[in-house]
């Protein structure tokens, strides 16, 4: 791969912020998340391809593509990174179309770029075979946003996001008008508190920021810490998702809080509010290591198998008989903070049916397939293809306490 010739997609320009037009700059905007930004990578609008945020050192390495250049000596100037580290990251480049890759005569990008060239893996088999529930609900959801009228990745992934959310009806606005009542309604009291609690949880009241306003957070999801349980930051955070009809909320919340005293978890959360509970991902608790939430999720979803689902859209169904329990994995705090599973599944499916759509293939799911697997994502089962989870999660956009 570092002896293949790289260069920048023609079609794509770097440019530092000063310099952007006053249409550009707020087109851009919602990329803009920290000081060490210099410009943008970006293409014609019309060419529908991604917008990257970089700093000057990533600017000046891509701009060393803006002829063709054999890849290992585009690195000479840039000792960052491990080989395997630095591969992927190119993979991932060649995969949005930013960097093209010279394959028999003609420069190349996409899945079919990094399947020809760049690796020795091929597309995922597409098989015809029965779908688990969340299978056939997140496949569903890609065709539905692949054949939308969607452009931007930003709303294709907020689309993605959004799938299986109920909406909210006037029974359910008459019966949970506020969160005192969803509060009743889940036999909790007004603290958060519930008769029989163990001591060794704590419910957590809502914060206030430096300027006295309530945290946003708090003010979404009403939570609990487990006293003598803390989350290295520096790791990740294993989540098990829980996603009952509402109207099965209370039994099924009864249950989870009854058995995760002693489960190891570390942290539980629950909407606060109607829209929270019509979402699918509802109840979550977290864990730090994988086995712990294994067994939990295995445990709560044979207890909870009589019941019909939601269903937790690109997440890991645990049990293949019952989709009201699955599981998700979140980075380290260190790499993205509040950047959740599902908000960077569908930040990447985004990309992917981009590309899809720019390659005109004829099999758009078995292209989507492909590159979810080459960034390390398993979308057959929504789990990530190796224990040792180092995607790179690179948060674009307004922090979004709401994602889970």
């Amino acid at each position: 791969m570092f002896d293949k010739i790289f260069r920048l997609n023609p079609l794509y320009s770097i440019t530092p912020f000063e310099d952007l037009t006053d249409e550009q700059k707020k087109r851009f905007q919602h990329l803009v998340s920290n000081k060490a930004l210099y410009g943008f990578v970006h293409a014609p609008r019309e060419a529908k391809l991604t917008v990257k945020a970089v700093n000057r050192d990533l600017a000046d390495f891509l701009r060393q593509f803006s002829r063709p250049i054999r890849l290992r000596d585009a690195f000479q100037k840039f000792d960052r990174g491990t080989k395997e580290e630095r591969r992927k990251y190119i993979i991932r480049l060649v995969l949005d179309s930013v960097l093209q890759v010279l394959a028999d005569g003609e420069f190349i990008s996409g899945v079919e770029a990094v399947n020809r060239v760049l690796t020795s893996s091929k597309n995922l088999a597409y098989s015809g075979d029965k779908r688990a529930y969340i299978q056939t609900i997140s496949e569903r959801g890609i065709h539905l946003a692949f054949n939308s009228a969607l452009t931007t990745p930003q709303d294709l992934a907020t689309y993605l996001y959004n799938l299986n959310c109920i909406p909210i009806n006037r029974r359910w606005k008459r019966h949970l008008p506020d969160s005192k009542a969803l509060a009743a309604y889940l036999h909790l009291r007004d603290d958060g508190t519930w008769q029989g609690m163990p001591n060794s949880i704590r419910s957590r009241q809502i914060r206030l920021d430096e300027k006295g306003e309530p945290d946003t957070f708090d003010l979404y999801w009403r939570s609990w810490d487990f006293k003598k349980r803390k989350h290295p930051k520096d790791k990740p955070s294993y989540k098990v998702y829980f996603s009952p009809l509402p109207q099965d909320l209370p039994r099924v919340f009864q249950i989870v809080r009854g058995a995760v005293a002693e489960s190891g978890a570390h942290f539980m959360k629950i909407g606060r509010h109607l829209a929270g509970i019509l979402r699918p991902d509802k109840l979550l608790v977290y864990f730090s290591e994988y086995k712990q939430a294994f067994d939990f999720a295995s445990l709560m979803s044979e207890q909870l198998i009589s019941l019909d689902p939601q269903g937790v859209p690109f997440s890991f169904q645990v049990n293949p008989k019952n989709p009201i329990v699955s599981m998700g994995v979140d980075p380290p705090h260190k790499i993205g903070e509040s950047y959740s599973w599902r908000l960077y599944i569908t930040t990447k499916l985004a990309l992917a049916i981009q590309g899809a759509r720019r390659d005109g293939t004829k099999n758009p799911l078995e292209y989507i397939h492909a590159y979810m697997q080459l960034i390390g994502v398993d979308s057959l089962r929504w789990r990530p293809l190796s224990d040792d989870w180092s995607i790179e999660f690179t948060p674009s956009g307004q922090r979004d306490e709401r994602s889970a």
